[in-house]
């Protein structure tokens, strides 16, 4: 990004394996647990409201919990 930050997105990726139609709890479990525990992501942002998500609440407590991953919210006035 403009900002010097290489962004890992999932969205592409996450729609070709919801295709597959694989659970919610297997895709967390077995494609972004072991992303989020794999040592290669170092920061962690996070939208307003991102308790209002499900996804972004497992993945704030995986990372919170269990990694050394920083979290950073990103403030509202920035959208």
């Amino acid at each position: 990004t403009e900002k010097g930050y290489n962004v890992f997105y999932l969205d592409d990726t996450e729609n070709e394996i919801k295709d597959k139609h694989y659970s919610w709890p297997d895709i967390q479990q077995y494609f972004h647990e072991p992303i989020l525990r794999s040592g290669l992501i170092d920061m962690a942002f996070f939208l307003p409201d991102w308790q209002a998500s499900t996804g972004a609440t497992w993945e704030h407590n995986i990372i919170e919990k269990e990694t050394n991953i920083k979290i950073e919210y990103i403030p509202e006035d920035w959208l």
